[in-house]
């Protein structure tokens, strides 16, 4: 066996493809260029028009006969990906009213279910250093997108990065567009996501003291994602001297500019290239593919393959009095448990922009009176609603229930109100939009599920009915980074259920999770007296049984069918309404009953 057939059967084709990223062949063998020095040229001897502080020719200063050109400032960003490549696949849309039929699927990865992208191709891509490059606009006082000074900067920046052998992708004109708003939009990483920048760009000319020279700088900021992982927060810096006299002043200015940002970005793109160098194999596959090989004991339960029938919205649940005549009632032992967040009045949080929701305090009302008939005593329960449902809130709460719970007992999560992609997440780990989150304190749902399969409960069920619906925060959009580039994401705020669950892989117990809708949907508030269509839906499903059927058939018989066949009934009249409830499982949460205990 050859050198090369050893190394392939010891490594695997996985460690070739990313050893490719490092080896001379893939990489310049030369030295990076060193970072442009410091200004020093003296004050009192000024250049024609414009001085490079670190090349010995300079700018002559302009004529009539013939000016220097300056660089075009209304062009689209280079990029060497086709124009006309395919956006970025988003999660299936079709509607899933019309699913094959299948009691449950099998186990299935966490982050990398059946269809996903494929480890190899992942890593092959990876070798062949694609780069996503997105302009983000950071303060109302930064340059917009199609000002001379960011064209500049960003061709810049891309020769720099074609100079050293990356393929620069090209973005979506909606994903650009989106870029626009600034801080506002929410950017995600999907699986095949491999090498991104964000940047922003910013400059100015000092005068200096007694002469008619400025200095002109250029500063790139950028930060550089690998997979869903921060790599690097970089800056690269030019300046050159000018003239800022007013005869010379607008072409001294614009081209100093062009010189500093070629500057700026041979600096940046070193310090980048230099730290993708110091990456070993291994240290690349984790940043890429994090646990998308991570598989656990999940099971997601597909809905009934016949489609819904239209049907009304359902009405308030009432639990009936009378014990079953047909079925006995389930065995429970230990204590109830119920936490419940909620957020209607989102205009009086102090961490976010979204809009009220008057359903969700019907919601929480409904979910106590309901659950309370079956067994969850109010001295076990917990609510947090509006000003007490913040992030601390939600974790202290969490922390509690940790210590309390028993091996025995059974354990209810609910949420309501808004949810919202992660920024700088991956695509399907979505957050609730609690009272006082803000981009520097939030909570998302891996850290909810984390939190929440450490309670050493024997049953814990998790009911999410949060969404991006109403208008979770003005003017957010949402722009995925994968494999093809950068593209408008379909994006709800309902949590991907499979992401979700890599959280439970170590849990012991029975644990379910039942979502409004799908990570790409929207879920429907419904407004008082009812609230939310999927908690009114799986509230009378209960009532309707008394809980005394398995979570799996309440999902199936009347949530699935009650949710689905309002959004028929809405699309019949020739309005979108597109909302589909997930049930996923570990051990046999799927046979959890919530019958009365005692």
């Amino acid at each position: 066996m050859s050198n090369h057939e050893n190394l392939l059967s010891k490594a695997g084709l996985c460690a070739v493809l990313l050893s490719a990223l490092f080896t001379a062949g893939a990489l310049p063998a030369q030295t990076p260029p060193k970072p442009a020095d410091p200004v020093t040229t003296p004050a009192n001897k000024p250049p024609a028009a414009a001085t490079s502080t670190t090349a010995t020719p300079t700018a002559a200063a302009p004529t009539a006969a013939a000016p220097v050109a300056a660089a075009p400032v209304a062009a689209a960003p280079v990029a060497t990906a086709p124009a006309a490549a395919a956006p970025v696949a988003a999660t299936p849309t079709a509607d899933p009213v019309d699913a094959s039929p299948s009691a449950v699927t099998a186990p299935t990865s966490a982050v990398n279910p059946p269809g996903g992208p494929d480890k190899d191709a992942v890593l092959s891509r990876w070798s062949a250093k694609h780069l996503v490059m997105l302009y983000r606009k950071e303060t109302e006082q930064a340059p917009n997108r199609l000002e001379p000074l960011v064209q500049t900067s960003t061709m810049a920046l891309e020769q720099q990065f074609l100079n050293k052998q990356y393929q620069v992708l090209q973005a979506s004109p909606e994903a650009l567009q989106a870029m626009d708003q600034g801080p506002g939009v929410v950017v995600t990483f999907a699986p095949d996501a491999g090498l991104s920048m964000i940047y922003s760009v910013y400059g100015d000319v000092r005068p200096q003291p007694g002469v008619q020279v400025g200095i002109a700088e250029v500063r790139i900021e950028a930060r550089v994602f690998v997979g869903a992982t921060l790599l690097a927060s970089e800056q690269g810096r030019g300046q050159v001297q000018t003239r800022i006299d007013s005869a010379t002043r607008e072409y001294g200015e614009r081209r100093g500019f062009e010189i500093a940002a070629q500057h700026a970005a041979t600096d940046l793109v070193t310090r980048i290239d230099d730290r993708l160098r110091r990456l070993s194999p291994e240290q690349v596959a984790q940043m890429i593919l994090g646990d998308t090989s991570t598989a656990t004991s999940f099971v997601l339960v597909k809905p009934p393959a016949e489609p819904a029938p239209p049907v009304p919205a359902p009405s308030v649940p009432q639990v009936a009095q009378s014990p079953s005549q047909s079925a006995p009632p389930a065995v429970q032992s230990g204590k109830r448990w119920l936490l419940s967040v909620g957020i209607s009045d989102y205009s009086k949080g102090s961490g976010n922009t979204s809009s009220d929701l008057e359903g969700v305090a019907y919601d929480v009302a409904h979910v106590r009176e309901v659950l309370g008939a079956l067994g969850f005593r109010r001295e076990n329960t917990r609510e947090l609603f509006n000003e007490s449902a913040t992030v601390a809130g939600v974790r202290n709460s969490l922390a509690q229930l940790a210590a309390a719970v028993g091996p025995q007992d059974t354990v209810v999560m609910y949420i309501s109100g808004h949810g919202s992609p992660k920024p700088f997440g991956k695509t399907g780990v979505t957050m609730p939009v609690l009272y006082d989150t803000s981009t520097s304190n939030l909570m998302d749902y891996d850290e909810i599920m984390r939190l929440f399969s450490q309670i050493p409960a024997k049953e814990r069920i998790m009911l999410v009915d949060t969404c991006f619906a109403g208008g979770a925060a003005t003017g957010l959009s949402t722009v995925s980074i994968g494999a093809k580039g950068a593209s408008m994401a379909r994006a709800g705020g309902a949590p991907d259920v499979s992401l979700l669950m890599r959280n439970v892989k170590d849990a012991t117990g029975d644990i379910a999770v039942l979502s409004a809708a799908r990570a790409d949907e929207t879920a429907l508030d419904l407004g008082p007296p009812k609230g939310g269509l999927f908690t009114l839906s799986f509230l009378q499903g209960l009532a309707d049984t008394r809980g005394e059927t398995t979570l799996e058939n309440v999902y199936r018989d009347h949530v699935w069918t009650r949710v689905t066949g309002y959004c028929a009934n809405v699309r019949a009249r020739g309005r979108k309404c597109q909302q589909s409830p997930v049930l996923g499982y570990q051990g046999n949460g799927n046979v959890i009953r919530l019958g009365r205990a005692d």
